[in-house]
Protein backbone atom coordinates (compact mmCIF):
# COMPACT_ATOMS: atom_id res chain seq x y z
CA UNK A 1 0.00 0.00 0.00
CA UNK A 2 2.77 2.87 1.15
CA UNK A 3 4.75 1.67 -2.13
CA UNK A 4 1.68 2.23 -4.43
CA UNK A 5 0.56 5.40 -2.85
CA UNK A 6 4.15 6.68 -3.23
CA UNK A 7 3.86 5.54 -6.73
CA UNK A 8 0.65 7.91 -7.39
CA UNK A 9 2.59 11.00 -5.55
CA UNK A 10 5.27 10.40 -7.91
CA UNK A 11 2.76 10.55 -10.80
CA UNK A 12 1.34 13.53 -10.06
CA UNK A 13 4.62 15.79 -9.49
CA UNK A 14 6.22 13.96 -12.68
CA UNK A 15 3.01 15.54 -14.42
CA UNK A 16 3.22 19.03 -12.77
CA UNK A 17 7.00 18.96 -14.29
CA UNK A 18 5.36 18.98 -17.68
CA UNK A 19 2.78 21.41 -17.26
CA UNK A 20 3.33 25.03 -19.05
CA UNK A 21 4.63 27.10 -16.09
CA UNK A 22 1.64 29.39 -16.48
CA UNK A 23 -0.78 27.53 -15.04
CA UNK A 24 -1.36 27.98 -11.02
CA UNK A 25 -1.67 26.37 -7.66
CA UNK A 26 -3.85 26.22 -4.67
CA UNK A 27 -3.24 25.26 -1.36
CA UNK A 28 -6.21 24.23 1.58
CA UNK A 29 -6.29 24.79 5.08
CA UNK A 30 -9.40 24.56 7.30
CA UNK A 31 -10.92 22.13 9.51
CA UNK A 32 -12.57 18.47 8.59
CA UNK A 33 -14.87 16.08 10.30
CA UNK A 34 -15.67 12.70 9.79
CA UNK A 35 -18.57 10.34 10.37
CA UNK A 36 -17.08 6.41 10.60
CA UNK A 37 -19.46 3.69 9.97
CA UNK A 38 -17.96 0.59 10.95
CA UNK A 39 -19.20 -2.26 8.89
CA UNK A 40 -19.46 -5.36 11.80
CA UNK A 41 -22.91 -5.19 13.01
CA UNK A 42 -23.27 -4.31 16.57
CA UNK A 43 -20.00 -1.97 16.21
CA UNK A 44 -21.12 2.04 16.86
CA UNK A 45 -20.33 4.83 14.66
CA UNK A 46 -18.34 7.50 15.98
CA UNK A 47 -17.11 10.85 14.63
CA UNK A 48 -13.73 12.42 14.05
CA UNK A 49 -12.72 15.62 14.06
CA UNK A 50 -9.25 17.47 13.07
CA UNK A 51 -7.51 19.16 10.28
CA UNK A 52 -6.95 18.74 6.83
CA UNK A 53 -4.62 20.16 3.87
CA UNK A 54 -5.06 19.87 -0.10
CA UNK A 55 -2.65 21.19 -3.19
CA UNK A 56 -4.11 21.08 -6.25
CA UNK A 57 -1.96 22.25 -9.64
CA UNK A 58 -4.11 23.06 -12.26
CA UNK A 59 -3.41 21.28 -15.66
CA UNK A 60 -6.52 23.78 -17.43
CA UNK A 61 -8.78 26.20 -16.28
CA UNK A 62 -11.25 23.38 -15.17
CA UNK A 63 -8.94 20.49 -14.63
CA UNK A 64 -6.77 20.10 -11.09
CA UNK A 65 -4.41 17.35 -9.59
CA UNK A 66 -4.96 17.13 -6.06
CA UNK A 67 -3.24 15.78 -3.14
CA UNK A 68 -5.02 15.87 0.22
CA UNK A 69 -3.62 14.71 3.52
CA UNK A 70 -6.09 14.79 6.53
CA UNK A 71 -5.31 13.96 10.46
CA UNK A 72 -7.77 13.22 12.85
CA UNK A 73 -7.81 12.33 16.90
CA UNK A 74 -10.59 10.57 19.21
CA UNK A 75 -9.99 10.75 22.85
CA UNK A 76 -13.47 8.31 23.40
CA UNK A 77 -15.78 6.18 21.32
CA UNK A 78 -19.15 5.41 23.05
CA UNK A 79 -18.65 4.58 26.87
CA UNK A 80 -15.14 3.14 25.96
CA UNK A 81 -11.69 5.27 26.72
CA UNK A 82 -9.23 5.67 23.37
CA UNK A 83 -6.46 7.06 21.94
CA UNK A 84 -6.38 7.05 18.54
CA UNK A 85 -5.16 8.76 15.44
CA UNK A 86 -6.23 8.62 11.94
CA UNK A 87 -4.78 9.97 8.97
CA UNK A 88 -5.71 9.92 5.41
CA UNK A 89 -3.85 10.61 1.87
CA UNK A 90 -5.63 10.80 -1.06
CA UNK A 91 -4.86 12.15 -4.79
CA UNK A 92 -6.95 12.47 -8.21
CA UNK A 93 -8.33 14.43 -10.18
CA UNK A 94 -11.12 17.61 -9.78
CA UNK A 95 -13.12 19.53 -12.25
CA UNK A 96 -13.85 23.14 -11.10
CA UNK A 97 -16.39 25.33 -13.13
CA UNK A 98 -14.95 28.20 -13.06
CA UNK A 99 -17.17 31.12 -15.38
CA UNK A 100 -18.51 32.55 -12.67
CA UNK A 101 -16.25 35.30 -11.36
CA UNK A 102 -17.23 34.78 -7.30
CA UNK A 103 -18.45 31.37 -6.75
CA UNK A 104 -16.37 28.29 -7.93
CA UNK A 105 -18.11 24.75 -7.55
CA UNK A 106 -15.85 21.51 -7.90
CA UNK A 107 -15.86 17.54 -8.06
CA UNK A 108 -13.35 15.73 -7.23
CA UNK A 109 -12.62 11.60 -7.04
CA UNK A 110 -9.27 10.88 -5.01
CA UNK A 111 -7.68 7.66 -4.31
CA UNK A 112 -5.05 6.34 -1.63
CA UNK A 113 -5.19 5.22 2.30
CA UNK A 114 -5.95 5.51 5.45
CA UNK A 115 -4.16 4.43 8.38
CA UNK A 116 -4.94 4.56 12.25
CA UNK A 117 -2.55 4.69 15.21
CA UNK A 118 -3.45 3.79 19.09
CA UNK A 119 -1.61 5.58 21.54
CA UNK A 120 -2.02 4.48 25.34
CA UNK A 121 -4.25 1.57 26.59
CA UNK A 122 -6.85 1.96 28.74
CA UNK A 123 -7.34 -1.43 31.54
CA UNK A 124 -8.32 -3.93 29.51
CA UNK A 125 -9.48 -2.03 26.37
CA UNK A 126 -6.70 -2.98 23.99
CA UNK A 127 -3.57 -2.75 22.60
CA UNK A 128 -1.48 -0.45 20.95
CA UNK A 129 -1.10 -1.04 17.40
CA UNK A 130 -1.45 0.13 14.00
CA UNK A 131 -3.61 -0.34 11.03
CA UNK A 132 -3.61 0.79 7.34
CA UNK A 133 -6.05 0.39 4.68
CA UNK A 134 -7.34 1.62 1.15
CA UNK A 135 -9.37 4.81 0.85
CA UNK A 136 -10.97 6.86 -1.89
CA UNK A 137 -13.93 10.11 -1.59
CA UNK A 138 -16.29 11.33 -4.36
CA UNK A 139 -18.00 14.58 -3.76
CA UNK A 140 -17.50 18.61 -4.29
CA UNK A 141 -17.82 21.33 -2.53
CA UNK A 142 -17.78 25.30 -2.73
CA UNK A 143 -15.15 28.22 -3.03
CA UNK A 144 -16.37 31.41 -2.19
CA UNK A 145 -13.31 34.08 -4.12
CA UNK A 146 -12.28 36.82 -1.96
CA UNK A 147 -9.50 38.66 -4.16
CA UNK A 148 -7.17 36.69 -6.89
CA UNK A 149 -5.14 34.95 -4.17
CA UNK A 150 -7.49 34.20 -1.30
CA UNK A 151 -10.86 32.01 -1.70
CA UNK A 152 -13.25 30.47 1.43
CA UNK A 153 -14.47 27.05 0.97
CA UNK A 154 -17.89 27.08 2.18
CA UNK A 155 -18.04 23.04 1.95
CA UNK A 156 -16.68 20.25 1.11
CA UNK A 157 -18.78 17.14 1.19
CA UNK A 158 -17.60 13.57 -0.02
CA UNK A 159 -18.89 9.94 0.59
CA UNK A 160 -15.55 8.98 2.33
CA UNK A 161 -14.79 4.80 1.63
CA UNK A 162 -12.43 3.02 3.26
CA UNK A 163 -11.22 -0.86 3.45
CA UNK A 164 -10.15 -1.79 6.95
CA UNK A 165 -9.85 -5.23 9.03
CA UNK A 166 -12.72 -5.22 11.56
CA UNK A 167 -12.74 -7.44 14.60
CA UNK A 168 -14.76 -9.93 14.64
CA UNK A 169 -14.57 -11.45 17.99
CA UNK A 170 -15.79 -8.73 20.83
CA UNK A 171 -19.25 -7.69 18.91
CA UNK A 172 -20.24 -4.87 20.11
CA UNK A 173 -17.49 -3.33 21.52
CA UNK A 174 -16.76 0.44 20.94
CA UNK A 175 -13.17 -0.64 19.98
CA UNK A 176 -13.30 -3.56 17.67
CA UNK A 177 -13.20 -1.24 14.76
CA UNK A 178 -9.20 -0.52 15.53
CA UNK A 179 -6.48 -3.49 15.74
CA UNK A 180 -5.03 -5.22 18.66
CA UNK A 181 -8.83 -5.97 20.30
CA UNK A 182 -9.56 -9.55 18.46
CA UNK A 183 -8.39 -11.68 16.16
CA UNK A 184 -9.44 -9.16 12.62
CA UNK A 185 -12.13 -10.83 10.38
CA UNK A 186 -10.92 -9.77 7.06
CA UNK A 187 -10.82 -6.22 5.47
CA UNK A 188 -14.45 -5.25 4.67
CA UNK A 189 -15.85 -1.40 3.35
CA UNK A 190 -16.62 0.91 5.45
CA UNK A 191 -19.07 3.55 4.28
CA UNK A 192 -18.35 6.81 6.11
CA UNK A 193 -18.85 10.69 5.30
CA UNK A 194 -16.05 14.00 5.29
CA UNK A 195 -17.29 17.17 5.77
CA UNK A 196 -14.10 19.94 5.46
CA UNK A 197 -14.59 24.01 5.30
CA UNK A 198 -11.37 26.66 5.50
CA UNK A 199 -9.40 29.06 3.28
CA UNK A 200 -8.31 28.31 -0.33
CA UNK A 201 -4.59 30.42 -1.44
CA UNK A 202 -3.91 30.60 -4.91
CA UNK A 203 -0.10 31.35 -6.23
Amino acid sequence: MTNCIGAVGLFFLACATVVAQDKRAEVFLGYSYAHINPHTPGQPSFNLHGGSTSFAYDLTDSISLVADFGGYHIAKIGDASADVNFFSFLFGPRFSYRRHSRIIPFAQVLIGGVSTSLGTRPPGAFVGGRAGGFSMTLGGGVDAKKSGRLAFRLIQAEYFLTRFHELSGSPGNPLGFFPGVAPAAGRVTQSNVRVSTGIVLRF
